[in-house]
């Protein structure tokens, strides 16, 4: 979770900090080269002497050029050539092919962005280097080429990185925050509207067990306590018929919150459901308790009732659109499996009808539709795919990108 929050800061922080040196928006690829392409970040803190290069880059990817850019940046002064080309620690270098004025490497990234290719670097004069790689993935073919100069000047080559640390840190601790204050606003959101906790369980108790974004003990009290209502128990039910959640359960989660059985939890709810007048619980989960009193409050026939005391005239109103829904095939079906034996007529009319539950029953929630046809992809659509498709091979390749 930390490590997750971290990255994502970090690669926040390289492209703003690039943002404020180029002085203009560039695409994503060519900022994210010009922050990380330079030199590996030390590993310490302490003062490494250094001496400043200034660097030019240009980069093509997917049949496009991106306008040179060009910074200044410090080198130790221990491994100044190495430094300008090597790649992070995420690549290796292989099949290294050293000469009296550079040298040649093949380059392998492994992981979610695999990748693999070439880099060479040459020396044109003292203080002088031209480097070039050419790389291939999943996004694509990609050639980067950079020219690097000294400028004489001697620098801490570990600067930036404390000044980049620090950044991070701060930026790290401000995305934890927010994190934590979104938490605390679904949270507070379930107390308000516990059906809610079908699609925000897994936020707290994620499916596959990795480390949920609200994961902390009062996050996962509030969840249960949702579940644990009869709102939020319905409504995930119904999320599970619907197919919304995949592959998890009802019952997976009620023992994840050591509520008991789906059963008991079912039962103890219906105890309370004609007191509080929910009657969309009592009748989806309590059939035959619905039935018994609508044979005891509810006068009429077919499926128009009225109701002897007005404490249930919402009740018998249900319990007509529940039968008008079953005996008409409605779109909302019934949750109960004992739907073949509710009578027609509180008054005691018997007839068994194939059908489902009526306005009973409301929609939790949609999902996006899948089978919606995609939109043409339009210039701007091509130039942002490119940005995105050159972050994930740079952050790959010289390391904090995502």
């Amino acid at each position: 979770m930390r490590s997750t929050v971290r990255r994502a800061a970090i690669a926040a922080l390289i492209r703003s900090e690039t943002l404020i040196i180029a002085r203009k928006t560039l695409p994503l690829m060519a900022l994210t080269a010009l922050a990380l392409f330079a030199s590996r970040l030390a590993l310490t803190q302490a003062v490494v002497p250094g001496v400043k290069y200034r660097q030019t880059t240009t980069m093509e990817m997917m049949g496009m050029s991106i306008p040179s850019t060009t910074r200044e940046v410090c080198v130790s002064n221990n491994d100044a050539d190495e430094a300008l080309a090597m790649p992070s620690d995420e690549c290796e270098l292989t099949s290294v092919q050293r000469s009296p004025n550079g040298f040649k490497a093949q380059m392998r990234c492994t992981g979610e962005q695999a990748m693999e290719g070439s880099l060479e670097q040459v020396s044109d004069g003292p203080g002088k280097y031209r480097t070039t790689m050419r790389m291939s993935s999943a996004e694509g073919d990609m050639t980067m080429k950079m020219t690097s100069v000294k400028l004489g000047q001697a620098c801490d080559a570990n600067a930036d990185f404390r000044k980049f640390n620090a950044m991070a840190n701060k930026m790290q601790k401000q995305a934890e925050d927010n994190i934590a204050e979104n938490c605390r606003q679904i949270m507070s959101g379930l107390k308000k509207k516990p059906g809610d906790v079908a699609y925000e369980f897994s936020r707290a108790f994620s499916p596959d067990g990795s480390a949920a974004m609200c994961g902390r003990p009062e996050d996962r009290k509030a969840v249960c306590a949702a579940l644990n209502t009869r709102a939020g128990f319905l409504e995930t039910k119904r999320a599970f018929a619907k197919g919304f959640v995949k592959n998890d359960s009802l019952q997976s989660r009620l023992s994840r919150c050591t509520l008991g059985k789906e059963d008991t939890v079912r039962q103890k709810l219906l105890a309370g459901a004609e007191a509080a007048g929910d009657w969309e619980f009592l009748i989806s989960e309590g059939l035959p308790l619905a039935q018994a009193l609508a044979d005891r409050e509810c006068t009429g026939r077919g499926f128009t009732f009225s109701a002897q005391d007005p404490r249930y005239t919402k009740f018998c109103s249900s319990w007509s659109a529940y039968l008008a829904g079953r005996d008409f095939g409605g779109d909302n079906a019934g949750d109960a499996d004992s739907s073949s034996q509710v009578r027609t007529s509180a008054a005691g009319e018997s007839g068994d009808r194939p059908g489902a539950t009526g306005a009973a029953d409301n929609e939790a929630a949609t999902g996006n539709d899948e089978n919606q046809e995609p939109k043409p992809a339009t210039a701007t659509d091509k130039a942002k795919e490119l940005g995105k498709s050159a972050k994930k091979v740079l952050g790959r390749i010289f390391g904090g990108g995502n």
